[in-house]
C-alpha cells in the first residue's frame, strides 16, 4: 500500500498519523507534533500505542506524516 501524501501542511500541535513505519512505530500510529525542525523532520509524541507503556518521542520526516487534526491554529508550518 502506497502512503498517502500530505495534502495539508503540518503545523505545530497538529494531530498526525504515520503514513509508513518509522523507528519501530507502525504506520497508522497517531500522536502530536511538538516541534518542527529545519531539516524537514518533526518531533512527534506517539500516544496511540498503549503497549509501549509510555509515550514515545520520534523524529520522522514530515513527508511521512498525515495531518488528521489540530489542537489550535498555528503560524509554524512545514510541507
Amino acid at each position: 500500500m502506497d502512503p498517502m501524501p500530505a495534502t495539508e501542511k503540518i503545523a505545530l500541535l497538529d494531530v498526525i498519523e504515520l503514513t509508513e513505519p518509522f523507528d519501530g512505530i507502525p504506520a497508522g500510529a497517531t500522536g502530536g507534533v511538538l516541534e518542527l525542525n529545519d531539516d524537514d523532520t518533526a518531533l512527534v509524541e506517539i500516544t496511540s500505542i498503549p503497549e509501549l507503556d509510555i509515550e514515545r518521542i520520534i523524529f520522522p520526516p514530515v513527508a511521512k506524516l498525515r495531518r488528521i487534526g489540530t489542537a489550535r491554529k498555528s503560524r509554524d508550518t512545514a510541507v
